[in-house]
Parts: C-alpha cells; structure tokens; sequence
C-alpha cells in the first residue's frame, strides 16, 4: 500500500521527543536510518523499515527488531552514501507524496549541512520534503511556501542557488517585496511571524526556509 507520508528518524539530535511524536500521524510510513532508532526506541514506537550500514544501532534494538520481523535493508560500512540518504532513497521508491526527516541536525554540522542539503538534489523537486524535529522545521522553497506556527516564531530565509530573485514575503515583521537575495547574504536570517501564518513566494532560485517554533518565549 502506498503511504501518503513518510517519516525517517536519524541518529541527529531531538530536542523535545513529545513534540516530535505529535508531528507522527495515523498511517505514517516510518524508516529509522541506523542510530535514528534510539528516537523511536525512547517513543516506544517500532519502525516500518530499518536502513544503514547498522554501526549505531544497539545490538538490543536490532535484535528486537529481528526477532519482530521488521524489514531491514543492511549495507556496507564502506558506501557512498550517509544512513539518511539510503533510507531517503528507499523513502522516495515509495512514492509518497511527503517525506518528513526527523533528527538531522546535531553536533557534526557537515552531516546537518549534508542533510539539509539532500533536500535539493533535482530528482526530488515533485516531492514535498521538510526536514523537522517538532521544534525547527527546514524546507526547500522552489516556488512559494505556506508556513504555520505563532507570532514570534523565527523564519530564515537563505539562498541555496546564486541568486534568489522576486522574493515577496506576507506575515513575516521584516517585509520583502519583490527583492533579491544572493547566496552568502545574511538579510533573509531572523525574521519574526506576526501571527498564525506566513507566505514566502520567490520566482527564481532556490531558498532553505528554516521555521523555528518558539513556544511561549521559547520554553
């Protein structure tokens, strides 16, 4: 059966697990990418697949997940490929009309940097992809995004392309309107939503949108 969304947990950091396991929704199709395990492991939650060259997975977990009959794709240690970009491979075979990373971002920023960067390769522009822990939330916009959160969240805007041109933006404190952002200019970072939802619509380029959920001053 084909899941309408996918949600792949990688071994990155989760600040807040309860957050991240409101995000979960019923018939979510979930891939644990080797250590990302240990997320669904402290949720109590079992994974549809397991993926990764299985050198930080606890030997506990994989022999439960064995013993349960989980599907695991094992491959070498010596691949051209990080954990995330195999399970999102086996993700995007499913054909799922999303792809949800959870725990891509932690203390080796060229993994972080590589994960959230996996996002734009060409062959997944049909799909929608955001990579979110509950708390931040990063997404590609190609096009235009909608985004939901609450007054005070911080959004950053940064060009992954050379250029990012006719960039208009509504609900944001800082406006743009029709302006430009070139790749290393640091204008587009900190922006403030004044309510519930906020717009980003660009006519060329590409931007990372990066939706830091606030909660109440932050708590």
């Amino acid at each position: 059966m084909q899941p309408e969304r996918v949600v792949i947990f990688v071994n990155g950091e989760i600040p807040d697990l309860q957050r991240a396991r409101g995000m979960l929704l019923p018939g979510d199709f979930i891939i644990a990418a080797d250590g990302g395990s240990r997320h669904l492991h402290a949720m109590g939650i079992l994974p549809h697949l397991l993926v990764g060259d299985l050198d930080s997975i606890p030997a506990s977990y994989l022999n439960e997940y064995r013993l349960l009959g989980i599907d695991i794709k094992q491959y070498p240690s010596a691949k051209d490929a990080t954990d995330l970009e195999l399970a999102f491979q086996h993700a995007a075979s499913l054909q799922p009309a999303s792809i949800v990373i959870a725990g891509a971002t932690g203390a080796r920023f060229d993994h972080t940097l590589a994960n959230a960067l996996l996002v734009s390769q060409p062959g997944y522009r049909d799909l929608e992809i955001c990579l979110d822990d509950g708390t931040t939330k990063i997404t590609l916009i190609r096009q235009s995004l909608q985004i939901t959160g609450s007054a005070g969240d911080i959004v950053s805007l940064i060009p992954l392309s050379g250029a990012v041109s006719g960039i208009t933006t509504t609900g944001l404190e800082y406006h743009l309107e029709n302006e430009d952002l070139a790749l290393g200019e640091t204008r587009g970072v900190s922006n403030v939503m004044t309510g519930p939802d906020a717009r980003v619509i660009i006519q060329a380029g590409m931007l990372l949108c990066i939706h830091t959920r606030m909660f109440s001053g932050g708590k």
